[in-house]
């Protein structure tokens, strides 16, 4: 991996070795390990969704990459916002991807989060190994993998209590609701054709 050599392991990478981790992560706040992984100054099951989001995305393509070292990228490359008070910054994650060799395309969306008017995400998701989603709602933010398999979309990590992917039959009809406003994607090993 490119960036391993490049970063010194932190205090956060120390704790972080130790957790275990196999298959997907859904409900970042009952998921045992991911719950007491360490981001900035926070624990995953606070502000985890981003590199959680990070982590299945990689899944979907194939790949597993323990969440240390995705959250030293993140931590030491621009990726947390204010010591992962904020939890993860969007254009980080595109950089992330293209790092460990798996192609990603990325676009904030304040036309979106302004009109509600989102781009096509089904299609979108469709088009691609996983589509990461951030968007706001009441009560912050958070980021989603999402994956089309079988004709329904599949959404992990969806609520902090869930122990498995959620089932949509679209995601710009079923998934987004009224409560929740589109911040950002990530298109995340985009299918060629």
């Amino acid at each position: 991996m490119l960036f391993k050599s490049e970063i010194r392991p932190n205090k956060n990478y120390l704790h972080n070795q130790k957790q275990e981790f196999s298959g997907f992560i859904n409900g970042q706040s009952v998921h045992p390990a991911a719950r007491q992984t360490l981001f900035g100054r926070f624990k995953g099951g606070e502000n985890g969704c981003g590199w959680i989001a990070v982590y299945n995305a990689l899944l979907l393509c194939g790949e597993f990459l323990h969440p240390k070292d995705i959250i030293l990228y993140l931590e030491k490359r621009g990726g947390s916002i204010l010591f992962g008070a904020l939890g993860t910054f969007p254009p980080a994650l595109p950089r992330f991807f293209k790092a460990v060799g798996i192609p990603a395309f990325g676009k904030l969306t304040p036309r979106a989060f302004l009109t509600r008017k989102n781009p096509p995400l089904d299609e979108l998701c469709k088009s691609c190994a996983a589509l990461i989603i951030c968007y706001a709602h009441k009560k912050g933010a958070h980021f989603v993998a999402a994956a089309y398999k079988n004709g329904v979309f599949l959404v992990y990590n969806n609520y902090g209590s869930d122990s498995s992917p959620r089932e949509y039959k679209s995601l710009e009809n079923g998934f987004f609701g009224r409560d929740k406003r589109l911040v950002s994607y990530c298109l995340v090993s985009p299918k060629s054709g």
